[in-house]
Order: C-alpha cells, then structure tokens, then sequence
C-alpha cells in the first residue's frame, strides 16, 4: 500500500514571508515493515534550504501484541552548501511481560549524536 501526500506553507512574520513545499510518500509493504520517504524546501528572503529524510519501521509480526520494534532513519540538508547528514536506530525489545528496553543512537556527519538505553 502506498500514500502520498504533499503540503505548501506560507508565513507572513513582519515584512518577511517564508514558503515551504513538502512531499512525503508512505510505502506499507507488509504488517511488518513501513518506509517514508519526504523532502521539502523552504525559502524565505531569497534563501532557500533543502531537507530530505528516509525512514524504515520493521515490527513484530504481531504488533502491537509482539512488541519489537526497530526504527532506522536518515537525514539530510542542504541550506547555503552547507551539508548536513544524520543518521539514527531506535529499538524496542521486551524483556518481560510489561516491561521493554528502549536502546536509541544518533550520528550526524559533524561527528556529534547520543547514545540512550532506558528499561
């Protein structure tokens, strides 16, 4: 299954009017595994910024009763040149009857992210 979807925003700040165009398109392949797909740019004073991100789901078979989940994500903008590029994993396992361990991780190309592990 597949949807896509699209959205144009307009701000008036003061004197300053800024637009965005997005576009975003969902792929279902399966109970099991989602992707998204969007990218956009916004102007404002003659600027623009371009942004772009790519998101995979993989789920338990039987979810929301089988509560695995791992979610990978990629990011990028471009604004003046400038490149910048993120990456993250987020993973849910259960370990128990109601408890679940939530392990997440992020990098972007400026050598900075997170590490977090929450039970």
């Amino acid at each position: 299954r597949n949807k896509a979807a699209a959205g144009l925003s307009v701000t008036l700040l003061g004197d300053s009017v800024s637009a965005g165009l997005k576009v975003e398109d969902k792929l279902i392949a399966s109970k099991w595994f989602r992707m998204v797909m969007s990218g956009g740019a916004m102007t404002s004073r003659g600027d623009v910024a371009y942004g772009g991100s790519l998101e995979a789901q993989l789920r338990d078979k039987d979810y929301p009763l089988g509560r695995f989940l791992t979610t990978l994500g990629l990011s990028v903008m471009d604004w003046h040149g400038d490149l910048a590029i993120g990456g993250n994993i987020q993973s849910q396992v259960p370990i128990g009857r109601s408890s679940n361990l939530i392990a997440r991780a992020n990098l972007n190309n400026r050598g900075a992210g997170q590490v977090s592990v929450r039970v």
